[in-house]
């Protein structure tokens, strides 16, 4: 089936609780680009109170309704997923989050299906809707900067992933020298971004300031400096994840150009 259109309906299990719960439907048309309408709705907030919302970091209006064209490389990504999708049935559960795709084709043949590999639709979807996020400027792309500071040389290095493109870019700074960028394939960036996260943050224990002392340093976009050994740890001594990210850095500074 050829698809021109694509309608996916969500929302999460009974178990998730309020502010967290909601519901989204999530409709595209694949044209030149890929034409994507957005609305999610928070939802069973009645009962809360308004400390209970902004506690969780929520606002008392977080429900959204955009429209918004995003790169064809998106569609792409659709159709590779929807290739390798068998429909399976659908199982009522408090446990699981509701997830319904309706298909059509250029005829304006329809079909519906609940998808076995739904996980990975789940993930598809954030990834689209940051990506109309971006496009509509309601949000910026991620970017995280490192910063090493030594003796010798000093070096800031940047990740910034940029969904509406579908694009990673990598920008090597030194304090002496030359800037130099390259772009790295999404795949690759997704799983640096999965290694870079998988640290423990210590955020109450981070600091504000841009750091000036010798070291190796972690800004994750939000407003604060995390630093190696200190307020980013490995979760285990088996396992150096710092030590492979700063070793990442280097294998990307050394095909910047």
């Amino acid at each position: 089936m050829e698809i021109q259109s694509f309608e996916i309906h969500f929302e999460t299990s009974e178990n998730t609780p309020p502010p967290y719960s909601y519901a989204y439907i999530l409709k595209g048309e694949i044209k030149e680009k890929l034409h994507l309408h957005y609305q999610i709705q928070y939802t069973h907030r009645e009962d809360l109170a308004v400390e209970e919302i902004v506690e969780e970091g929520f606002s008392l209006n977080d429900d959204l309704d955009l429209e918004g064209v995003i790169s064809k490389d998106w569609a792409k990504q659709v159709n590779v997923l929807l290739s390798k999708t068998k429909p399976s049935k659908y199982i009522e559960s408090a446990h699981l989050n509701f997830f319904e795709i309706i298909l059509k084709d250029k005829e304006g043949k329809t079909e519906k299906i609940f998808p076995h590999n739904q996980e990975e639709w789940e993930y598809l979807c954030e990834e689209l809707s940051q990506a109309l996020l971006e496009e509509r400027q309601v949000e910026q792309p991620l970017q995280i900067q490192f910063k090493k500071i030594a003796p010798l040389e000093s070096i800031d290095y940047y990740l910034i992933t940029e969904f509406s493109k579908r694009q990673v870019i990598f920008r090597y700074k030194p304090k002496k020298g030359k800037s130099r960028e390259i772009n790295i394939a999404w795949e690759e960036g997704k799983k640096f971004l999965e290694l870079i996260f998988k640290p423990d943050y210590l955020t109450e224990e981070a600091q504000v300031h841009e750091p000036t002392k010798n070291g190796f340093y972690i800004h994750l976009g939000d407003a604060l400096w995390y630093e190696s050994g200190k307020t980013v740890l490995n979760r285990s001594n088996k396992n150096d994840l710092l030590g492979k990210i700063e070793k990442k850095l280097i294998e990307l500074s050394t095909h910047a150009q």
